[in-house]
């Protein structure tokens, strides 16, 4: 079976060691501390401003260098490249009962990650409520690799049960 938008196997195991360096870089930074060299980095942005959108700001800039803590940006990056590696990397035979279960785990962690947006919605308010957004943006990832994987394990154990 033809997939057109699948990457080539090899990335999975690309995307685990983006995943699994993402996962060790925020728990050092949790728990241990800044990593120095990312803690105050000069980046160049493409625009800058002091204030949130809808308000005036003092200062705005257009492709300045700025002093930035980058620490979050890098791991979210490697988080996010590495999840979209291991969901969307072609297994060996990718035949169509695969294909069935790939789509039947997105939509399933497509489901739960907007209800779980919903009960955000409700129940969470203030400045917390955008810390949750963040993790939403990654959520529907980990739910969709979560099942895929458990799905896929599940068929193999029970492929091997019938040999």
């Amino acid at each position: 079976m033809k997939t057109r938008f699948l990457l080539p196997p090899k990335f999975k195991t690309f995307g685990w060691i983006l995943f699994s360096v993402a996962i060790i870089l925020y728990l050092w930074v949790t728990m241990i501390g800044d990593i120095p060299f990312l803690a105050n980095a000069k980046i160049l942005c493409i625009y800058y401003s002091d204030a949130p959108l809808w308000q005036k700001p003092a200062t705005s800039k257009f492709f300045q260098w700025h002093q930035t803590d980058i620490q979050p940006d890098i791991i979210g990056i490697l988080f996010i490249v590495g999840c979209l590696f291991v969901a969307f990397s072609r297994l060996k035979v990718e035949d169509e009962y695969i294909m069935k279960i790939r789509l039947e785990s997105l939509v399933w962690a497509t489901c739960v990650n907007f209800i779980l947006l919903i009960l955000a919605i409700i129940a969470i308010w203030g400045i917390d409520f955008l810390v949750v957004m963040e993790y939403n943006m990654v959520t529907i990832l980990i739910l969709f690799v979560i099942r895929f994987q458990y799905v896929l394990f599940q068929s193999k154990k029970t492929q091997g049960n019938e040999k």
